[in-house]
C-alpha cells in the first residue's frame, strides 16, 4: 500500500500522509484487537463448553459404574481373562503332574487305580 498527497506544501503534504498513516495504523490495530478478543470469546465459550461435557461425561461414568459395579470394563474384563488363563494353566499343569504319577506307580499299582478311578 502506498499513500500520496499532493499539495503546493510539501511540509503539510508530509504530515497529511503521515496522519492518515498513523489513522491507518490506529484502526487496522483496533479491528485486529476487536478480532482477536471476538476468537478468545468464542474459543473460552468452547472450551467452557468441553468442559462441561466431560463433566457430566464422567458423572454419567460414575453413576453407570455405580448401577453395574463396573468401573473400569477394560481393567475389569482384563483381570478376568487374566484369572481365567491362570485357571486353565494350573489345570494343565495339575494334568501333566497326574500324567507323571501315573507314569510312575505303573498300571498294576493299587496307587494307580485310585488315580484312574478317580480321573474317569
Amino acid at each position: 500500500m502506498s499513500v500520496s498527497v499532493v499539495d503546493p506544501d510539501p511540509q503539510f503534504a508530509s504530515r497529511l500522509a503521515n496522519d492518515y498513516l498513523e489513522l491507518l495504523d490506529s484502526r487496522s490495530r483496533e479491528r485486529r484487537r476487536t478480532s482477536a478478543g471476538a476468537v478468545r470469546d468464542f474459543l473460552d465459550r468452547r472450551v467452557a463448553d468441553c468442559r462441561d461435557s466431560l463433566a457430566a461425561a464422567e458423572r454419567r461414568l460414575q453413576q453407570i459404574g455405580e448401577q453395574t459395579g463396573m468401573l473400569a470394563p477394560e481393567d475389569q474384563a482384563r483381570a478376568l481373562v487374566e484369572s481365567a488363563a491362570q485357571i486353565e494353566l494350573a489345570r494343565r499343569m495339575r494334568e501333566i503332574e497326574l500324567g507323571m504319577l501315573r507314569a510312575q506307580v505303573g498300571p498294576g499299582d493299587p496307587i494307580g487305580r485310585v488315580f484312574r478311578a478317580r480321573s474317569t
